[in-house]
């Protein structure tokens, strides 16, 4: 059976010919709605990441952790328009290793799309990615309608770093179906082409520059943006972020609290800079419109603010209270919805304290947070280190 193909898993894919959606790589995030045949919860953040080929394909690759599901690891690359399979799968109906059947065609991209099928006509096993600038909805179906994994998930980078192609073909299992030993089914796992590269894609330490917060996150490794906090119940929370910057006037840094992402308005925004006079400038402000620049507002205040500059990190720290602004905090979501948050860096520099704030461009994103129990849609891979 296929119940587990698409966890823990790498996908590998290298047509030449082909033309991927536009918004396609970066660093994804979603959380699955669970169904009948899945076999994810519907409480667990995904983290999903895509980058290009250096011969026209492009690789994907989750980064799950252990309290998700362990016992699987694979890797799924096209040639010609055949989708292959290194790896294997973990069957949690039995103590073998499941029985594997892969034989995907690449049946349609579109500007937006791709579709992979088991047959031209998709009447059994498909695989639909539709991908906007800030959305990529993921649909698993074994056999329709049953959905086997369903995810929306929302932008947290626009990494498109390339990675090299790696020619070489290991003794896979090829489109057919196989029954493994587990460790026959793990010696294959070593032999995957990019499964070294895969295992160092996870940072060995973040440091913790602010040892005074209780929680420290890295929410984007490209701009290195932190997210350092402490909860003080029942109302009181405590707040830093912080990002490189070359000087301490050319970038601004800011929150968004309460997002209707991916669209900005009604977040209640908290936005620092330096100017090139040295005055510290700490905003707080709304989005009223989707798009735009935010405006000054009066909705949360932020107090004991601080913005800093050491050692090349720009700084931006503050306190609020959680029951205040459009968008009260909850100190523990449900996981579904949740509660979100937006974050983007900007250049400056900015003259004074009451100029619309420059275009954030690419610098920005999106994620759910839990303030009291971060741990419940955090991965340990993205948590700061205290060095």
């Amino acid at each position: 059976m296929f119940i587990t193909a698409f966890i823990g898993l790498v996908l590998i894919l290298c047509v030449n010919s082909q033309t991927w959606p536009k918004y396609l790589y970066g660093d994804w995030e979603g959380t699955p709605r669970a169904t009948p045949l899945g076999p994810l919860v519907s409480d667990q953040v995904i983290p999903w990441k895509i980058r290009p080929l250096s011969n026209g394909g492009f690789i994907m690759w989750d980064n799950m952790t252990s309290n998700i599901i362990t016992g699987s690891s694979q890797q799924f690359w096209q040639l010609s328009n055949t989708l292959f399979y290194c790896g294997w799968l973990y069957n949690f109906f039995s103590s073998e290793v499941a029985p594997i059947k892969v034989f995907f065609q690449l049946v349609q991209t579109t500007p937006t799309s791709i579709r992979w099928c088991d047959s031209p006509s998709c009447n059994g096993f498909s695989w639909d990615i539709t991908v906007m600038e800030d959305t990529l909805e993921l649909l698993v179906l074994l056999s329709p309608p049953v959905q086997h994994l369903s995810v929306t998930f929302k932008r947290v980078s626009y990494d498109s770093t390339v990675i090299p192609y790696n020619s070489s073909v290991p003794d896979c299992i090829p489109p057919s179906s196989h029954s493994l030993s587990v460790n026959s089914a793990k010696q294959l796992v070593k032999k995957c082409p990019y499964s070294e590269f895969i295992s160092k894609q996870k940072p060995e330490i973040i440091p913790y520059h602010l040892k005074d917060y209780e929680h420290c996150y890295q929410l984007n490794d490209f701009v290195e943006y932190k997210l350092y906090w402490t909860l003080t119940l029942p109302n009181k929370l405590s707040v830093a972020i912080s990002t490189p910057s070359s000087l301490e006037s050319a970038t601004w840094i800011g929150i968004g609290f309460g997002s209707a992402f991916p669209g900005m308005n009604t977040s209640d925004i908290a936005l620092g800079y330096i100017t090139p006079t040295g005055t510290q400038c700490s905003r707080s402000m709304t989005a009223l419109e989707y798009v735009g620049a935010p405006v000054d507002s009066s909705n949360v205040v932020l107090s004991n603010a601080v913005v800093s500059y050491t050692d090349g990190i720009l700084t931006y720290e503050f306190e609020r209270n959680l029951d205040s602004g459009l968008n009260p905090i909850p100190s523990d979501p449900p996981q579904q919805p949740g509660y979100s948050i937006i974050w983007a860096v900007g250049t400056g520099p900015l003259s004074d304290c009451t100029v619309t704030p420059t275009y954030h461009m690419n610098t920005r994103g999106y994620r759910t947070i839990n303030v009291q129990y971060p741990e419940k849609v955090f991965d340990s891979y993205r948590l700061c280190k205290k060095i």
